[in-house]
């Protein structure tokens, strides 16, 4: 079964335009005009200590539990607006964008679920939440990034990050 359906090239062309320099904040370059929130389990940036006994002989429940906090934000997420994904195709001269939708939402969760059992940043998630102009990161140590273009965060997109039992921090 397919993962992915593309878009029209008008829609491409649209959020194109709705994500300005994508491939920049996607190499890391920089924010390019992009405000950054991390979500964590965790209610506050950890010391060096905290992160050490954070994350050294974590059990498979409390593994399971982290897992499944992301994951349900991906749920609510996918239930309350449209999620894309997108994909940087090319040679570094000649690079571009495409964008993708989902074939459904139990595809989009499967896609972000399977993500959280590998070790490499290549096979992490990247989302598009153009509802709320924002791009969505799977990162390291339990902590993804939420990258918002115009620097306002909605209020509902909080909810969604808190009502799963995550936490913002700025």
């Amino acid at each position: 079964m397919r993962k992915f359906s593309p878009l029209k090239p008008e829609r491409q062309m649209l959020l194109m335009r709705q994500f300005p320099n994508l491939m920049e904040v996607d190499a890391c370059e920089e924010d390019y005009g992009y405000a950054k929130i991390a979500i964590s389990y965790f209610d506050h940036w950890l010391s060096e200590s905290e992160a050490c006994a954070a994350f050294s002989n974590v059990s498979l429940e409390e593994s399971l539990n982290r897992k499944n906090k992301q994951l349900g934000f991906c749920r609510r997420l996918l239930e309350a607006t449209e999620v894309l994904n997108f994909k940087v195709f090319g040679r570094p001269n000649n690079r571009r964008v495409k964008f993708r939708a989902f074939c459904d939402n139990d595809v989009a969760l499967r896609y972000c679920s399977e993500a959280y059992d590998k070790f490499s940043s290549r096979f992490f998630f990247k989302l598009v939440i153009p509802e709320y102009s924002a791009l969505y990161y799977q990162g390291y140590d339990a902590t993804n990034y939420i990258y918002c273009r115009g620097g306002e965060f909605s209020n509902r997109l909080r909810s969604l990050i808190y009502d799963s039992g995550l936490n913002v921090l700025d």
